[in-house]
């Protein structure tokens, strides 16, 4: 059993449990979308903001794996074979925040995204589970091998 993945593993479960958290606490509150590497607001009463951080910067595992040789060794890639955690609840959560968050023009692909804002609701808040799933799977994963 490789220690520093189950850590880094139980780390990432720590920060999505203290994601649906927050979710849960503002639960039809507005999210919208910084602009920058999957970073998100959400809004309580219009001037009070806290940041979810789904991004590579953020990631324990990404801290340890990701690097020249694409994510080689984590164990998401070791599971789906895929780099940049392709093909997982956490591709599905960030592309609701995206969809959601956030309005594309085709015609103006170049151009800085409109911020748009959402309520959070209880489908985003499954998404968020569905990665402490899939995350709390990789560790039993490990714990069989």
């Amino acid at each position: 059993m490789d220690e520093k993945k189950k850590i880094a593993l139980l780390e990432s479960v720590v920060k999505y449990y203290r994601i649906k958290g927050i979710l849960q606490d503002n639960l039809g509150a507005k999210v919208s979308f910084s602009g920058l590497n999957n970073r998100y607001f959400v809004w309580k009463d219009g001037n009070h903001s806290t940041a979810i951080d789904i991004s590579s910067d953020n990631c324990p595992l990404c801290d340890l794996y990701l690097g020249l040789l694409e994510c080689q060794g984590c164990p998401i890639y070791e599971h789906t074979k895929d780099s940049y955690c392709h093909d997982t609840p956490w591709q599905n959560l960030n592309e609701s925040f995206l969809f959601k968050a956030n309005h594309y023009d085709c015609e103006e692909k170049d151009r800085i995204r409109e911020t748009r804002s959402y309520v959070v609701d209880d489908a985003l808040i499954k998404l968020v589970q569905d990665e402490i799933d899939f995350l709390i799977s990789l560790i039993k994963e490990i714990d069989d091998e």
